[in-house]
């Protein structure tokens, strides 16, 4: 999980990814969600009936107001959902060079079943880098160091897989894709 620039901040993070995982296990039938060694990947998908397929996740716990203002908008005024470009490489190099499953998940902070989330293939092939001058945290502005724009890769909107309830499919899909099945 990205680290927001405030502890205070980083610890609701924290403590709102652990509900995030509390609803996923009530809601997974055939996978297990565990929180990660947090540098290696946030959370980790066991499938219950065989525990070595395993499916990564990166995960951004978005503010309820940047999810309202910038994810969830429909208005076409941000047409992207974005990760660090640190993101990125990390899926490269971690994960599709290592020919591991991985995806990159946003969810709001204010109700943890609003989530967003694509593969890290898809994201990468079909995405471009975008730049940003600063950031906002805890309703403040932040420039980037030495004023210099921040790099994000993002995707088309309508790329993601949105909400909860496509989730287990969506990861069924991904497994597929392998030629591996969770039962």
């Amino acid at each position: 999980m990205s680290k927001p620039f405030e502890p205070e901040e980083a610890k609701i993070a924290e403590e709102k990814t652990k509900e995030l995982i509390n609803m996923l296990n009530r809601v997974l039938k055939k996978y297990v969600a565990e929180l990660g060694p947090q540098r290696d990947h946030d959370i980790a998908f066991r499938c219950k009936s065989n525990p070595n397929i395993i499916i990564y996740v990166d995960v951004e716990a978005a503010r309820g107001d940047r999810w309202r203002e910038k994810i969830a908008d429909r208005s076409g005024k941000y047409k992207t959902v974005r990760w660090p470009i640190a993101k990125k490489e990390k899926c490269e190099e971690k994960y599709i060079e290592k020919k591991l499953i991985a995806i990159m998940l946003t969810f709001n902070r204010d109700n943890v079943e609003e989530m967003v989330y694509i593969d890290c293939e898809t994201w990468v092939r079909e995405g471009q880098e975008e730049t940003a001058p600063f950031v906002r945290t805890a309703r403040r502005g932040y420039r980037y160091r030495k004023e210099t724009p921040e790099k994000f890769w993002g995707i088309d909107k309508s790329r993601v897989i949105w909400g909860v309830q496509n989730l287990e499919s969506f990861l069924d899909e991904l497994l597929q894709r392998k030629g591996i099945k969770c039962l």
